[in-house]
Formats: structure tokens, sequence, C-alpha cells
């Protein structure tokens, strides 16, 4: 994964998301103005007249959001997500029957 988000807390840079990256990766962090509307890939939102009726063709055309590396990556993700909701609901659920017999 190249772009993460994140918050600068208490000197520190927290991320919004776990990610794997070996000990040592180089970051670069740059300082995004609350104001700015951005996509979600983090890259602005088209201002002018021309970026406007650029993004507007594209939308138009119907290409795909996702490359099918990318959607595949996407699916194994969300149903890995599924899974871990799926685990975690069990042990919420075994901790309220826990709570209720007492």
């Amino acid at each position: 994964m190249a772009h993460v988000t994140g918050t600068f807390r208490d000197g520190t840079v927290v991320l919004n998301e776990s990610v794997d990256w070996p000990d040592d990766t180089v970051v670069q962090v740059t300082v995004q103005d609350e104001a700015e509307d951005v996509c979600l890939d983090g890259t602005p939102w088209p201002k002018t007249l021309e970026e406007i009726q650029e993004w507007l063709a594209w939308f138009d055309s119907g290409e795909p959001l996702f490359s099918e590396e990318e959607y595949e990556r996407f699916e194994a993700g969300r149903r890995e997500e599924k899974e871990l909701q799926k685990v975690l609901a069990q042990s919420e659920m075994n901790k309220l029957s826990k709570l209720m017999d007492s």
C-alpha cells in the first residue's frame, strides 16, 4: 500500500490503517490543509473548468475505478474484514451471554 492517511498527535503520526511495511521503510509526510476538499486518493478535486470537464468526460466514459488486480485486492480485504467482524461479533455475544447468566 503506497498511500495511507493519518493524524499527527503528541509528536507522532498515527496512521488510519495498519500497514505491513518492513522496518526502515522511508516515508514522506505531507501536511494537508483541513479545509482542502480532496478525493479519496488524496488528490484535490478539479477546480478549473478544464479540470472539471476532463473529470466529467472520465466519469461519463464508464471506465472502471479499479484495475482487475486492484479489485481482487479490494475484495480479498473485504472478505478478510468480514471474517474478522464475525469473530468479533461472536466474542461480544459470548461476553453478553456471560453477563446475562450472572
